[in-house]
């Protein structure tokens, strides 16, 4: 993800590491994409700043000697572009393909540093871009570096990121840093090239995250959606679903992760392509409203659909269940204040699953009481309602509630 954070939405998130929000259909009503679903989902729309995008990128890829994978890291940035997974992910956005080859393969002949932070990264890049006698290739404004950071090296802060680094006045260079220690149980090379998949992606289409923001954060009125996620980018907003990753095809061998599609979520399918197989199910939040809410200690209100709660009393919120296709059982929802990946420590709201299980064209609801709000807590909650049909990946929904 981007070094980038949103603070006024990251107060949303008082109590909890993350948190959520959602609007819901804005009329209620049957769904008109998304042949079989019985309702219109409201989601999020992430949107341009109008800065620019790297629309045919060049990848280079950067390894240090005696990096195992190097050689797989290679063949990876090589056929990236050119893969169908590419173009399913990035060509709605205005990018085309992406090339590289050998000559775009830097492998550094010393040894790799024991440690290294994000701001000696940083320098020693613009050194080896700007040095003549690097034998790195010669810099365009079209290339992507992804520098592939190996076991052995101590990064901070740890874990996958892209940034931007300047050499100059004019020189705007964006890479890619992929911290192979941060694998979890999984490989080193399935880890780092599901990371390398999502960061290239978003360095594609928001190269400038320091400077000059091109595609990143939802609309204007789902603030549900941006403060589920602070860092809304088409990676990090599908990272933690529990159907993230997918095995590449014959053009791609490789482990990836899956990237938010605007034009799948407006279609009632599942917003993270390539797509499951499974069916993609959820609930759209009916009626809402728009709600005008004070985020911590901000002098000025923020808008987006919601619910309005007054402190004190409650709300039932009715929702509507949908499928992109037939599903064998109904499925459950759950609410927790906060996010489904990071559920709120101090309980603002106290919620009542009313009617829980359903199947397309069902409708449900869940019971919102609003308790006191702390000091400086603002009058923005955020709550999360989840979908789980058995043996299936669970999706979730971001509400906002305004407690007045």
């Amino acid at each position: 993800m981007s070094a980038r954070r949103v603070a006024i939405l990251a107060a949303l998130l008082a109590g909890c590491s993350s948190s959520s929000k959602s609007g819901g259909a804005p009329d209620g009503g049957a769904a008109d994409a998304g042949a079989f679903a019985a309702f219109k989902p409201d989601v999020g729309t992430i949107v341009s700043h109008g800065g620019p995008q790297i629309t045919s990128p060049k990848i280079v890829t950067v390894t240090w000697a005696g990096d195992p994978n190097a050689a797989a890291f290679e063949d990876f940035g090589d056929k990236l572009g050119a893969s169908e997974f590419w173009k399913a992910t990035t060509s709605e956005y205005g990018i085309g393909p992406a090339t590289s080859g050998a000559a775009n393969h830097v492998r550094v002949p010393t040894a790799p540093p024991a440690a290294i932070d994000a701001s000696a990264l940083d320098a020693w890049l613009v050194q080896q871009i700007t040095d003549a006698n690097s034998g790195w290739p010669a810099y365009d404004p079209s290339m992507i570096y992804v520098v592939y950071v190996p076991t052995a090296t101590k990064l901070t802060p740890p874990g996958p990121a892209h940034a931007e680094v300047t050499a100059g006045s004019a020189m705007h260079v964006p890479y890619v840093i992929i911290d192979e220690s941060d694998h979890g149980s999984q490989s080193v090379l399935d880890a780092a090239t599901q990371a390398a998949s999502h960061e290239i992606a978003e360095t594609a289409t928001n190269p400038h995250v320091f400077s000059d923001l091109a595609l990143v954060d939802f609309d204007a009125n789902h603030l549900s959606w941006q403060a589920m996620f602070a860092d809304a980018e088409i990676g990090d907003v599908c990272e933690k679903n529990d159907d993230a990753h997918v095995a590449g095809g014959a053009d791609l061998p490789y482990s990836l992760q899956r990237l938010w599609s605007n034009k799948s979520a407006a279609a009632g399918h599942n917003p993270c392509v390539p797509a499951p197989a499974e069916p993609y199910y959820n609930v759209a939040p009916l009626d809402p409203e728009m709600v005008s809410v004070f985020v911590d200690t901000a002098a000025t209100a923020s808008t987006g659909l919601g619910y309005r709660v007054p402190i004190g009393g409650k709300k039932t919120i009715k929702l509507g269940f949908f499928s992109d296709a037939p599903m064998d059982a109904p499925w459950t929802i759950t609410a927790v204040e906060g996010s489904w990946f990071s559920p709120a420590s101090n309980k603002r709201l106290s919620i009542s699953v009313d009617a829980g299980s359903g199947k397309n064209g069902d409708v449900g609801s869940i019971t919102v009481t609003a308790n006191a709000m702390s000091t400086g807590a603002g009058n923005a909650v955020l709550m999360t309602v989840t979908s789980k049909a058995p043996g299936m990946a669970a999706h979730a929904v971001p509400i906002l509630i305004g407690t007045y």
